[in-house]
């Protein structure tokens, strides 16, 4: 299956209520074959990813907020005595809001694939 192409509960139902679901029987199957498969998959993906986060994520996410709070304080402090400071931590501010949000973005899409299946449902 192609990623663009996402079969959601919804149009499997549609194709089985229709005149011709004899002849379109193999179609069915074949499209919830993938969707299972997509879901296998899924599922292994998130085990992975957690496997690999689990242990790291509450370290960082403390880091994370730590910086956004130490480098928005000192930049706010600093813009008026010294500008390079006020610039440094400008930018540790801003790459601790990208890794805020690479490390959330995952975890994200997971949640927004699994509640697609079963949208309009």
């Amino acid at each position: 299956m192609h990623v663009g192409q996402r079969i959601k509960l919804k149009q499997i139902s549609n194709l089985s209520q229709t005149e011709d679901f004899l002849k379109k029987d193999d179609e069915v199957f074949k499209h919830v074959s993938q969707l299972v498969q997509l879901h296998q998959y899924c599922i292994y993906c998130f085990d992975l990813l957690n496997t690999v986060t689990s242990c790291i994520l509450v370290p960082t996410i403390f880091t994370v907020i730590v910086g956004l709070s130490v480098s928005g304080c000192l930049m706010v402090i600093e813009c008026k005595e010294d500008i390079n400071i006020a610039l440094k931590m400008g930018t540790i501010y801003i790459l601790c809001v990208e890794i805020l949000l690479t490390t959330s973005y995952p975890s994200q899409k997971i949640y927004d694939a699994s509640s697609d299946i079963f949208e309009d449902w």
